[in-house]
Parts: C-alpha cells; sequence; structure tokens
C-alpha cells in the first residue's frame, strides 16, 4: 500500500501590514520595481515568499529532512514538502500603493551618479489572509506534534516581527501583525468538507484561537528604543508631481485620513552607519570593510549579505508641517539662479522612538582564523553612535547642513533582551581591538 494521507491541518490567518510591504515582481513598471499583481491588477504575496521566510527563520539546508521537505541530490533521496502555503491576498480590491524613492549616497552623503531609483511598496494598514494546510500521511505521524510546534513557532516569529517579508526587510520594511488565526482538522470522517476548506464565507465561522495558540518564543535580537524629540525641521525628500503640491515634500505615511512624517530605516542606517565608520577608524581597528560589511550587510555584484542589524522605520508624532519657498543660489556669484524657485514642505517639532534590533550572533574571523561572536561590540558601538543623535552631533536625512535633522534626548535608551546596561555595552567594545 501507499503512503496514504491520513489527515490534513489548516491554519487561517489574517494579519495586517504594520509597515511598508515590498515584494517586487523584477520587472519595471511605474517605477523601477514594481510589486506583485495578478491578473486582475490586484497586489499579493506569493506563497513562495511567505514559505522562503519561514524556512530561513529556521536556517534550514535544503539536503536535511524538515517540515518543508528536502532534496539529497548526492545520495538520490528527497522528499516533498508536508506543508503547502497560499498567496497572501489582501481583504479589499482597493489596496493602498505608496511609491517610494531612494538615492545611493558615497561615504561622504554625496550622491552616486545614477544613483536615483524608485520603487512600490503596499501601504502599512492594508489586511490581508493566508493559509497554512500542514499535510500528515501515514508515515509521518509520528512527527505531526512536532511539525504543529514549529509551525506555532513560525506564526509567533511573524506576530513579534522576528519574521518579516519581501524586500527592505532589515531597513523596516515588511513588519506583519497577526489578528486572527483560525484552524480546522479533516480525517477521514469528515474528507467531504475538504471541498469547502478554502471557502472564506464557510471557515471564517470558525473561532479564533490566536490568544491559546502563539507563545513566547526566544528572540534572535537585542532591542534598542531611543525615544527622542526633533529640534527644529526635517527634510527627507519625496518628489511631489501633484498640482498644487511642492516641488519637494517631506516622505509621509497615510493613516487614518493623516499624513504622518517618517524617517525610513535607510535614512537611520546610513546615519549609524556612518558614524560607526567614524568610530572604528578613530580606534585604530583594521579590516574595518570587512567588520562593518558583516554588521550592515552588503551588496558587492553577485555576492551579498543581509544585514545583522534592523533599522525600523520612525514616525514622528506631533510635528507640524510648513511649507517654505526658496531660491536656488550660484555657489560662484552668490546670486539668485534663474528659474530657481522651489517650495518644499517640511515638517518641524515632534516626538519619534527610534527601534533597532542587532543580532546576538555577529561572526567574524579573528587575526588567528577563528570565528568570534561580535553582537555585545557592535552594540556598544552602536549606542555611542546613538549618543551622538541625542545631543546633536549627528544628523538624519537632508539638508543638515541649515539644521534639518538634529534631535535631542526625550527619555532613557531602553535595552531589551540584552545581557548587559547600556554603559557596560559602551565600555566593552573597546575590547573589540583585543579580539581581533
Amino acid at each position: 500500500m501507499g503512503n496514504r494521507v491520513c489527515k490534513k491541518i489548516l491554519y487561517y490567518i489574517d494579519v495586517i501590514c504594520i509597515s511598508p510591504l515590498a515584494v517586487f515582481s523584477g520587472e519595471e513598471g511605474t517605477t523601477d520595481n514594481s510589486i506583485l499583481y495578478d491578473y486582475d491588477g490586484i497586489p499579493f504575496v506569493s506563497g513562495t515568499t511567505l514559505a522562503g521566510a519561514f524556512r530561513n527563520y529556521y536556517n534550514l539546508e535544503k539536503n536535511k529532512d524538515s517540515l518543508f521537505g528536502f532534496s539529497d541530490s548526492d545520495n538520490g533521496v528527497g522528499r516533498m514538502s508536508s506543508v503547502y502555503i497560499s498567496d497572501m491576498r489582501f481583504e479589499s480590491c482597493n489596496v493602498n500603493v505608496l511609491i517610494r524613492n531612494g538615492v545611493e549616497l558615497n561615504d561622504n552623503k554625496a550622491v552616486v551618479t545614477k544613483g536615483k531609483y524608485d520603487f512600490e511598496a503596499i501601504e502599512p494598514g492594508n489586511k490581508g489572509k493566508f493559509i497554512i494546510e500542514l499535510v500528515i500521511r501515514e508515515s509521518d505521524e509520528q512527527r505531526e506534534n512536532i511539525w504543529e510546534k514549529q509551525i506555532i513557532q513560525i506564526l509567533s516569529a511573524l506576530d513579534t516581527n522576528q519574521i518579516r517579508i519581501g524586500a527592505h526587510k532589515s531597513r523596516g520594511y515588511g513588519k506583519l501583525r497577526i489578528d486572527a488565526i483560525r484552524k480546522n482538522v479533516y480525517t477521514r470522517h469528515n474528507i467531504l468538507e475538504y471541498k469547502n476548506a478554502y471557502d472564506y464565507d464557510k471557515y471564517i465561522l470558525l473561532p479564533d484561537i490566536k490568544e491559546e495558540l502563539l507563545q513566547d518564543i526566544l528572540t534572535k535580537y537585542v532591542k534598542i528604543k531611543i525615544p527622542l524629540k526633533m529640534n527644529g525641521g526635517l527634510s527627507i525628500r519625496e518628489y511631489s508631481a501633484k498640482k498644487k503640491l511642492p516641488d519637494f515634500v517631506q516622505l509621509t505615511v497615510h493613516e487614518n485620513g493623516t499624513d504622518i512624517p517618517v524617517i525610513p530605516g535607510t535614512s537611520i542606517a546610513g546615519a549609524i552607519r556612518h558614524r560607526v565608520v567614524e568610530i572604528l577608524t578613530e580606534l585604530g581597528i583594521s579590516c574595518i570593510e570587512y567588520i562593518i560589511n558583516s554588521i550592515f550587510g552588503y551588496v558587492d555584484g553577485t555576492e551579498a549579505h543581509i544585514s545583522n542589524v534592523i533599522f525600523d522605520e520612525c514616525k514622528i508624532i506631533g510635528a507640524k508641517k510648513l511649507i517654505l519657498s526658496r531660491n536656488a543660489i550660484s555657489r560662484f556669484e552668490s546670486a539668485t539662479k534663474d528659474g530657481a524657485l522651489y517650495r518644499e514642505m517640511a515638517y518641524y517639532g515632534g516626538n519619534c522612538i527610534m527601534t533597532i534590533y542587532v543580532n546576538k550572533e555577529i561572526y567574524v574571523k579573528s587575526s588567528s582564523e577563528v570565528n568570534i561572536n561580535i553582537s555585545d561590540y557592535v552594540i556598544g558601538f552602536i549606542l555611542i553612535a546613538l549618543k551622538d543623535l541625542q545631543n546633536g552631533y549627528l544628523s538624519i536625512g537632508g539638508q543638515t547642513s541649515i539644521g534639518r535633522g538634529i534631535f535631542e534626548e526625550d527619555g532613557s535608551i531602553v535595552i531589551t533582551e540584552g545581557i548587559c546596561s547600556e554603559e557596560e555595552y559602551i565600555s566593552n567594545c573597546i575590547k573589540l581591538l583585543e579580539e581581533i
């Protein structure tokens, strides 16, 4: 007899985007990077994207047996996946899509030639749903409980933002919150009901078991929260192409009918990275580029490494909008350039809480070719950079030479999941010299 299916366990998950979500199609459309659209022109997230993020959470090798199957071509063995993940569809056909602009800067904060790009992302607040189906065959019955626990861990990690979806996830994108989880089990006793298993009108009647199902899990990151007060204005430009709007506007997200100014994770990461490079240089640490790449990630042709530090997008609450008219001045003549009058919209004042996650396991090779974990030292260097930010010595965004992007302290730095205090992290980071 064959290896028959004896049970199917389906989890129905409702989610909400709490940060922009960018899952690119790999093709150019209205922007350099367009998101995925179905035949009807409605955005969606493919099941392969979800499955890849879930599998990556466990760092599973392709030739090792697991819930997601495996393939060991060297030994001629393998097994298909026991879990099937649907596409993530959104509740409304009118999914709000935003367009973000980006520009590549060099170490001197100058624009790299042809470094301008733009891309699409799904706005925060959009609600979606997807289904996880676990198939239990006769040979797998002893592993059913283990696999169910792994799925629960995956959902718990998704709800706590340890799993993020799509592109730019180390810069604040791809955060989802689980709103509800429903579950149904199909066996030979109710197999006829399986024909309605994917019918939304049917499974929405099942009870929500999110609270009893999700569990506390060990986090892979040390979380740092920095309360800040904006001292002056902020200028992270978004280029406007609409009538009656200024030529340049501050980057915002639209929530509950209100535009809220934000600092993207890319801007925060760029400022902190630049200052950490200066700190390492001042300390006389060798192989700085190698260390920085290990911390903040890199892309070099076909080689790349994801960042070990995550910078969340930062919302500024209570800021006031101000539209300014300005002239561009010729630096040689100190006179107004012809036709160079423009308007910009900036935000002034307000408070924010900046959130940074540092991987607990950041490994680099020492001079003796031994892998060492430098995570605690990285936290120390980042805290030093944050102190500069709190004291107004480090600014974020554009037009910093005219006082934009300057912050001041608005409370104590909070470190969770760490093993040291703020002072201990800072004082111990100098030990990196000895390790390297």
